[in-house]
């Protein structure tokens, strides 16, 4: 019998056919793996709306955590702007950000984008779990080093960069996704994730040219790929 698993995803990206590739490589059970989605599943790609419709499916499992990125919470700010008006400027950041893709693809299945601000409202900002004796944090971008775990602002837990990238000296392991290893490791991450004594970076470029979608199971550090 496989024993149980702990999964988490990186950034999707509306990249479904690599999310279900990986998916199909992977083959999560159910019944007794625990899931963890890093968000950004939205933007860029050329199917959100089919990423969207698993996921949301998928989130009926008590096993299954997804948390928020920043392009779920940039279409959370667009839509409470007003949506496509004049002056707003949450819109325009978004349609800049790869959210014209999603508007279009939802547009061309009959859809509305704003038909997913429930989901993407329901998204939490972080999970903490003890995996083989050892604490875990997971969010979409990064923690600030100078402030406690339970002590987080909301932005830095989606938005932040270089702070957390290259100041981080916490003993709890932090797993986020949000910028692609391309950025931080440069050519030589060739789409890999990055693992350190306790960060991981699983954003392994999903959107970019020979970008991938990648999970790994934290219990034996074993890593899959869609390509």
């Amino acid at each position: 019998m496989q024993e149980k698993r702990f999964l988490v995803f990186g950034d999707i990206h509306g990249e479904w056919k690599k999310f279900w590739s990986l998916w199909q490589k992977v083959q999560p059970d159910l019944a007794q793996d625990e899931l963890v989605f890093l968000g950004d599943y939205i933007d860029r790609g050329p199917d959100a709306p089919s990423v969207l419709t698993f996921l949301h499916e998928l989130a009926t499992h008590a096993n299954v955590h997804l948390l928020r990125g920043n392009h779920e919470q940039m279409l959370l700010d667009a839509y409470a702007g007003g949506g496509d008006v004049a002056g707003n400027e949450d819109w325009d950041i978004w349609q800049g950000n790869g959210g014209d893709a999603t508007v279009a693809q939802c547009r061309s299945r009959g859809q509305d984008a704003r038909d997913y601000q429930a989901f993407c409202a329901s998204l939490g900002l972080y999970y903490q779990a003890d995996i083989a004796g050892q604490p875990y944090f997971f969010c979409h971008a990064g923690v600030d080093p100078e402030r406690p775990l339970t002590q987080q602002d909301p932005l830095d837990l989606i938005w932040i960069r270089d702070p957390y990238i290259n100041g981080y000296h916490g003993t709890t392991t932090v797993v986020t996704g949000h910028t692609p290893t391309l950025f931080i490791a440069g050519e030589y991450s060739f789409f890999r994730p990055i693992i350190r004594a306790h960060q991981i970076f699983l954003d392994t470029g999903s959107y970019i040219p020979h970008g991938r979608v990648t999970c790994i199971d934290l219990y034996t550090q074993h890593v899959w790929q869609g390509l």
